[in-house]
């Protein structure tokens, strides 16, 4: 399954240990505005109009292939494919997170961080 110390660490770090159901954490304005890299700041560019396009598609499929595509997606394409997969919430989505949590930058470590109570039920199914 991989090496998921980092985000466990992070985890701990960031959150201490906190036990007990919790609703859902929405996505903020600011996280959805994440540093984005200088070369890819457009308006409406077309990345952004196909991720527009996905999260209006509810089926695993499309989860599957943004996990699938997370370890070799660009920067801009990792803060979209994240962003979306945090806020879909579907079990092989947010296990991508955990598992390939290591590869993400720092201010998305700790979005996902934020929104670790969105995990349990996901870990719990993939144990």
């Amino acid at each position: 399954m991989g090496d998921l110390r980092p985000f466990f660490t992070a985890l701990e770090r960031a959150a201490g240990a906190t036990h007990g159901r919790r609703q859902h954490t929405p996505i903020t304005r600011e996280e959805t505005g994440l540093r984005r890299p200088a070369i890819l700041v457009r308006p409406m560019s077309r990345i952004r109009q196909i991720y527009r396009l996905l999260r209006s598609i509810d089926d695993t499929a499309v989860d599957r292939a943004m996990a699938t595509a997370l370890p070799s997606a660009d920067p801009m394409a990792v803060q979209l494919i994240t962003l979306s997969l945090l806020e879909r919430q579907h079990p092989d989505g947010m296990i991508a997170l955990v598992m390939h949590f290591h590869i993400l930058p720092p201010e998305l470590q700790q979005t996902v961080v934020r929104h670790v109570q969105d995990l349990y039920r996901p870990l719990r199914e993939a144990a």
